[in-house]
């Protein structure tokens, strides 16, 4: 499995190389573009009980392989995962992340002898430690179990832009993770926009008169704007 820089002609980096009889496919970048999702197999994928999913570094290195994803309950082991096509999905918790993936594995006692989309959680920092970063996968609900179901896809609304924010996500969509962060504190009068919220300084004193279109209580009376004696008088 190779990999080559999308913006220039450069050489070719090879990320993982299969042993005899061995074919690797269906390469997925993580959301953070550092690791590489892929299936090891003997021959195609499709079909072969032994096919499993492993991670590598986009840096190259020694292949991670995944033994909790693989795994039953706390002791169970899938001996057959048959496991191909990994998708990252979408999360929502900093730090963890979701792989998506079609198996012929045994659905709590029944073998369908269909591909069945199966999750596992992926907590990538544990890589540093050498520790596995996946999870036990579990069968995502709502499946037809008369069909095979393959490639996971995800429909989303798109990427809005924020501040961005030191919570671990590309909160202003620039492809970047807490770049320049802000890390939300109480807001004082100071000329920062301490709290994160795009506004500098409000609510952080008592101005002589009251603003009455910014919908704050300037004035500290205890009403805002259409409110405030002030505005009503207007």
């Amino acid at each position: 499995m190779a990999v080559l820089d999308g913006d220039r002609f450069g050489s070719i980096q090879i990320l993982a190389a299969p042993e005899a009889n061995e074919t690797l496919s269906y390469p997925a970048v993580s959301p953070d573009g550092r690791f590489v999702a892929f299936v090891r197999s003997e021959g195609s994928s499709r079909d072969r009980a032994a096919s499993r999913i492993q991670l590598v570094s986009i840096d190259g290195g020694s292949p991670i392989a995944l033994p909790r994803l693989d795994r039953r309950g706390k002791a169970g082991v899938v001996t057959e995962p048959g496991n191909s096509q990994p998708t990252w999905a979408p999360s929502e918790q900093a730090g963890i992340d979701w792989l998506v993936f079609s198996t012929t594995r045994i659905v709590g006692s029944k073998r369908y002898e269909l591909d069945q989309l199966f999750a596992s959680a992926i907590q990538l920092s544990r890589v540093t430690t050498g520790e596995d970063p996946s999870a036990a996968a579990f069968w995502l609900p709502f499946q037809a179990t008369t069909s095979g179901n393959h490639r996971a896809v995800f429909v989303g609304t798109g990427c809005a832009r924020a501040k961005e924010l030191c919570d671990g996500f590309d909160d202003d969509c620039d492809g970047e993770v807490d770049e320049g962060c802000c890390t939300p504190s109480e807001e004082r009068c100071n000329g920062v926009d301490d709290d994160c919220d795009g506004v500098i300084d409000e609510r952080c004193g008592c101005a002589p008169a009251e603003n009455c279109t910014n919908g704050v209580d300037d004035d500290c009376n205890g009403d805002d704007d259409g409110a405030d004696p002030a505005c009503r008088d207007e």
